[in-house]
C-alpha cells in the first residue's frame, strides 16, 4: 500500500495513531501559519509602494519563488540565512528581534493549539 501512496505523494510512516493529530497540525495547518507571515510581509512592502500593485504582486511572486528555489539549493535553513545576514548589519538585527519576542515558540505555540484542536474534533465523533 505505502508503494502505491509513494506513486503520486510522500509518504511518513508515523510510529502511532496519536502522532496524526501533530502531523495535522504541522502539515494540514502549516502552510496557513506560512502564508500568515508571508501576509505580513506583504502588507510591510506595500506600505512602501502602495500606488503600484503590479509591481508589489510581482515582486513578492518573486520572492516569494525565490525562496523555493533557495531550498532547492540549500535545504539546510541555517546556511540560507548565514548566506544572508552579516554580523552587525540590518538581517541580523531583525533576527535578534525575532528571537527576543520568541518567534520559534509563537509558531509551536499555533501548533500545540492546532494539534489540541485536532484531538478535541476527533473525541466529538
Amino acid at each position: 500500500m505505502r508503494q502505491l501512496f509513494n506513486e503520486v505523494g510522500h509518504v511518513l510512516a508515523l510510529k502511532s495513531e496519536d502522532e496524526m493529530h501533530r502531523f495535522t497540525s504541522i502539515i494540514g495547518s502549516g502552510q496557513a501559519f506560512l502564508f500568515q507571515v508571508l501576509n505580513t510581509y506583504l502588507q510591510e512592502l506595500e506600505k512602501i509602494a502602495s500606488t503600484d500593485q503590479v509591481a508589489i504582486k510581482s515582486m513578492f511572486q518573486d520572492f516569494v519563488s525565490s525562496l523555493g528555489d533557495s531550498f532547492s539549493q540549500e535545504q539546510n535553513f541555517e546556511s540560507l540565512i548565514n548566506k544572508i545576514k552579516s554580523p552587525g548589519g540590518t538581517t541580523q538585527a531583525g533576527l535578534e528581534s525575532l528571537e527576543e519576542n520568541n518567534l520559534d515558540r509563537i509558531l509551536q505555540d499555533a501548533f500545540r493549539a492546532a494539534e489540541d484542536r485536532s484531538i478535541e474534533i476527533s473525541n466529538e465523533k
